[in-house]
């Protein structure tokens, strides 16, 4: 059991989106806002962005519990929020995010993921196909392992199988030619 003491808006907004093991308490001293707040939460609790929206001038966030991070490296600018929250959680599940720069020359896979050339492809909506295609787009960028994010789409464990199972047809051997890891609401489908 650590606990990590971080002080000030850039450390705030450093751990918006991070799981907590333990206790989090929060104070802020704002223009308008007199009397510090507090939040208790349960452990696994993911908090987003809540903190940020009181804590930016003098806030202190105290978090007592084991936090298991990865370490990030690159710059998270040029990133969507849906990248970014993919990046979080990663680095939450203690894996090493490191950002690959884009370029004009070719496509290239988003992260290496402790070492492991990584695409990440978002979902709009539980759509079959849009998941096949976005697995095969995610090969053809050079990635080792997909990782498509349908939990804003509300994909299913079901439709996640299925878009595992019709994505393995499309190639030779019916074998994914690397990991695929589909994220929905219900947990992670890897294959």
């Amino acid at each position: 059991m650590g606990e990590v003491v971080e002080y000030g808006e850039a450390a705030i907004n450093a751990i918006s989106t991070i799981v907590v093991v333990g206790k989090l308490t929060a104070s802020a001293a704002k223009a308008g806002i007199s009397l510090a707040k507090k939040i208790k939460l349960k452990p696994g609790v993911i908090i987003k962005d809540g903190i940020a929206s009181y804590a930016d001038d003098a806030a202190r966030v105290k978090i007592k519990g084991a936090i298991k991070t990865g370490q990030l490296s690159g710059s998270l600018n040029g990133l969507t929020s849906t990248e970014r929250t993919v990046v979080n959680d990663l680095l939450s599940q203690g894996k090493n995010v490191e950002i690959i720069p884009t370029t004009t020359a070719s496509k290239t896979p988003d992260f290496l993921v402790n070492g492991v050339k990584t695409e990440l492809k978002s979902l709009k909506n539980p759509n079959i196909n849009t998941g096949i295609t976005r697995i095969q787009k995610g090969f053809k960028q050079g990635a080792e392992t997909v990782i498509i994010d349908g939990r804003q789409a509300g994909l299913t464990t079901d439709q996640a199988n299925q878009i595992l199972n019709r994505a393995s047809g499309t190639y030779q051997n019916k074998t994914l030619p690397g990991q695929v890891e589909i994220w929905t609401n219900d947990g992670v489908i890897r294959r």
